[in-house]
C-alpha cells in the first residue's frame, strides 16, 4: 500500500524537485519534508 509520504517522494522526482526545493516551495523544513516522505511525521490539516 502506497503512503501519502511515498506519493509525495514519487511526485518531487517526477517533478525533478530535490527535498529542499519542494520544502522551500512548500514553506517547510527539509528534514521536515524528508521526515514526511520516510512516514516518521503525519501531515497534518
Amino acid at each position: 500500500m502506497d503512503t501519502v509520504g511515498g506519493r509525495l517522494r514519487t511526485i518531487r522526482k517526477e517533478l525533478k524537485l530535490t527535498q529542499e526545493a519542494l520544502a522551500q516551495r512548500l514553506g517547510i523544513g527539509k528534514s521536515a519534508l524528508s521526515m514526511i516522505e520516510t512516514g516518521r511525521a503525519a501531515l497534518s490539516e
